[in-house]
């Protein structure tokens, strides 16, 4: 079992989405507000008639500009729930590289994530800039 500390995450998770329709030619000045309950359901805030106790306790929004209605597998692919972590830099050590199938224990934020890594991909930018990005998949007991 591998013991990883986080260094940081590149980005943070979005739970609202604010979506924009556009209508004869031109987008319209309010949004329609989409978030995910802790069910990961989508949830269209303007026929919500919850009192909120299922929904995210901090907002990070993003905004999504369309021609045509999105469907909901649109809406949720651009949120998640707030207990998903994404883009998490590991401090490997370079003679113990982590590879597919591998467990670990993961330290974010003070808690603790058993699970393993369940791919590799490697990834170069416009600039030859190459990085890898490893798919922690949580399991077993924090």
């Amino acid at each position: 079992m591998t013991e990883l500390n986080s260094l940081s995450h590149s980005q943070k998770n979005y739970n609202f989405l604010n979506v924009y329709v556009k209508v004869n030619g031109s987008y319209p000045t309010t949004p329609q507000t989409y978030t995910v309950d802790d069910n990961n359901n989508v949830i269209n805030l303007a026929t919500y008639t919850g009192n909120g106790s299922d929904l995210p306790t901090q907002r990070l929004v993003k905004s999504a500009f369309f021609d045509e209605t999105p469907q909901i597998s649109e809406i949720k692919s651009q949120i998640t729930k707030d207990t998903t972590v994404a883009n998490i830099y590991f401090n490997q050590n370079i003679l113990l590289p982590l590879v597919v199938n591998d467990l670990v224990n993961l330290f974010h934020q003070g808690n603790k994530y058993n699970g393993y890594i369940a791919d590799r991909v490697f990834i170069e930018n416009d600039e030859g800039l190459k990085n890898e990005r490893l798919l922690f998949i949580e399991g077993g007991s924090k």
